[in-house]
């Protein structure tokens, strides 16, 4: 009896031996993942590469370093060491493959560069995000075709990149049917480049988009048409007055008109207080 109440107490010492080591191993496992987490949040280089330390196998926190080494201490080549870790440990992400490709051009390595783009696109070739980071590499290496045909599925599958997408087009092509040729099949991006080019003065061009926009039959809101016209409207009533007022200034005719004397009778919008004292004053609203 004796002897069993023995081994039953040498068990339960053992038992309890064993939660003690379990217990402190995942107390010591959480309190070193809270603070590398704490430490990467810091977002300082000092603080993220002792997150790393911490937590090795951590793909996040190599490619936070990685960042900060391409664009706070630019260390380049180091900047490449980390990136290539955190592609071993997570390769599904896009975002690293993509930080690996800017380190690679901050060292120069086209080659490499061009492989980690590509990359990011196989992992990830459906999200706009990802195609527009890659577009922006391959137009700043020169390789227009290919930039495209990424701005084409950004402009597709995100519309509500199009003001940025064509105004960073036009400024680098300035080609009008290139960039028409990636436009998708929805009024709206034609209207958002169709403001574009008339905000530049680049009246032929928007009529040309213009009239591609009138050739899709597609059902659209006309109220957002009216921007194009009211602009040619006011052009065709600007230019006989600009080429009359050029013919006067030629011929030493050009009159200035004085400014009119008296109270105007132009009203604009009233203050808070305007509108508060009125409504108080004759119950206006």
């Amino acid at each position: 009896m004796a002897r069993r109440s023995k081994q039953t107490l040498v068990l339960r010492l053992l038992l309890f031996t064993l939660c003690a080591v379990v217990v402190t191993a995942y107390t010591w496992f959480a309190v070193k993942t809270y603070r590398a987490q704490w430490l990467a949040d810091r977002s300082d280089q000092s603080s993220i590469e002792k997150a790393v330390a911490l937590a090795p196998r951590n793909a996040t926190y190599h490619e936070l370093l990685c960042r900060s080494m391409i664009f706070v201490s630019q260390e380049s080549q180091r900047a490449v060491d980390e990136c290539k870790k955190a592609a071993e440990l997570n390769p599904y992400s896009s975002s690293i493959w993509l930080d690996l490709a800017q380190a690679y051009y901050a060292v120069g390595d086209r080659q490499l560069n061009d492989a980690a783009i590509y990359k990011a696109l196989a992992v990830d070739p459906t999200t706009p995000d990802t195609a527009w980071s890659a577009a922006n590499f391959f137009l700043i290496q020169g390789d227009t075709p290919e930039a495209l045909k990424q701005f084409t599925m950004v402009l597709r599958e995100e519309p509500s990149l199009a003001p940025a997408t064509l105004n960073i087009c036009w400024q680098s092509l300035h080609d009008i049917n290139r960039i028409q040729s990636i436009l998708p099949p929805n009024p709206d991006v034609y209207l958002v480049f169709i403001k574009l080019l008339l905000s530049t003065g680049e009246l032929d061009s928007a009529h040309q988009i213009w009239s591609a926009l009138m050739e899709l039959k597609t059902v659209s809101d006309y109220h957002q048409d009216l921007f194009y016209i009211d602009r040619l409207l006011q052009i065709a009533a600007a230019i006989p007055l600009l080429k009359q007022a050029v013919r006067d200034a030629l011929n030493g005719r050009l009159k200035t008109m004085p400014a009119p004397v008296g109270k105007s009778k132009l009203w604009s919008h009233p203050t808070v207080f305007e509108y508060l004292k009125c409504r108080s004053a004759h119950g206006v609203r």
